[in-house]
């Protein structure tokens, strides 16, 4: 069944109109014929199953309202270069990961305006509607990682970064808890980075024997941390 975004799911029995790309993709591209089923999403735990009706309508039939995501994962990501970042946006999206905050540190290569911003949150979009997740990512401005590292405190989130250096497995976090990940850039983090970190309690974690692009650390210490703490 094809997953499409709408941000006005109301009722069963409304019809609604996509937006104009959806729209477009939907009917144009795909060729989506009359009376074929269409999931909808909206980004904030709704979905729908819907039927495509006379003048490309979209008739909801059914309404599901689905619980949030636990635990709830936080990527704290020094931003490889676009194509790489395209891609965590999109998998995090899929693995249903919370929210993607690009982190400003020593040696990262790449910065992000608000041209970037949008970009990024149409491609967390793409990710979600592929995988049927109902969550949108939340996508934070760059910080600093200093700012970031506050913030975890502030808000008491059980915190890790990745590392070669340590071979400690993750212990269960709690049954509801937010969880940060924090992957540098190629460099990876400087040493005085990695000791402000541990002097405020965010974990080393190795995920692996080799050394991960950031992109394959970004997705792949996620996956471990839901997986240990589901």
């Amino acid at each position: 069944m094809r997953c499409c975004f709408c941000n006005k799911i109301n009722q069963v029995g409304n019809f609604v109109i996509l937006e104009k790309n959806e729209k477009k993709h939907l009917f144009r591209t795909l060729k989506t014929p009359i009376d074929a089923k269409i999931m909808l999403i909206n980004g904030k735990g709704k979905k729908a199953i819907s039927i495509v009706r006379d003048s490309q309508e979209l008739e909801i039939i059914s309404i599901e309202e689905c619980k949030e995501p636990q635990p709830k994962i936080h990527l704290f990501v020094s931003p490889p270069k676009k194509k790489s970042m395209d891609i965590i946006l999109k998998q995090a999206s899929q693995i249903g990961i919370t929210s993607i905050t690009p982190i400003l540190t020593k040696y990262s290569i790449a910065k992000y305006d608000n041209k970037s911003q949008d970009r990024m949150e149409s491609l967390v979009i793409e990710g979600c509607k592929q995988s049927n997740n109902p969550f949108f990512p939340q996508i934070n401005p760059m910080i600093k990682l200093s700012d970031s590292i506050n913030f975890i405190k502030e808000n008491n989130y059980k915190s890790f970064f990745g590392s070669l250096n340590n071979t400690n497995k993750s212990e269960r976090c709690c049954e509801i808890c937010n969880i940060a990940w924090f992957i540098g850039p190629e460099g990876g983090f400087s040493d005085e980075e990695i000791d402000i970190m541990i002097q405020n309690n965010i974990q080393p974690l190795n995920i692996g024997n080799h050394i991960l692009r950031v992109e394959t650390a970004a997705i792949t210490g996620a996956t471990i941390l839901q997986y240990l703490n589901t």
